[in-house]
């Protein structure tokens, strides 16, 4: 069900919604921006409070090793984008 509430200042949805309005791509890879420990969550849960759609693609990125490691990417589509402008 999609909620049509105002995501509140503070909260990790409404951070986490303002970097990917923003045009960032981000993954796990990603937690000292996020501070999010647990991105793939706090992205199933935009998308079923919300009706977003979140694409999202395998990449292969450095880690703190320079180890290449499979991840997945996230962003906002351009229709996620226009929903969540309304809701921040």
């Amino acid at each position: 069900m999609m909620s049509s509430h105002i995501l509140k200042k503070g909260t990790k949805k409404h951070h986490i919604s303002l970097l990917f309005s923003k045009g960032e791509k981000l993954s796990c890879l990603d937690q000292q921006i996020t501070g999010d420990t647990c991105l793939h969550s706090t992205v199933s849960s935009l998308i079923k409070s919300y009706g977003l759609e979140i694409p999202r693609e395998r990449k292969k990125l450095p880690n703190t090793r320079n180890q290449l490691i499979s991840v997945t990417q996230y962003h906002f589509s351009d229709r996620d984008i226009t929903i969540i402008k309304e809701l921040l």
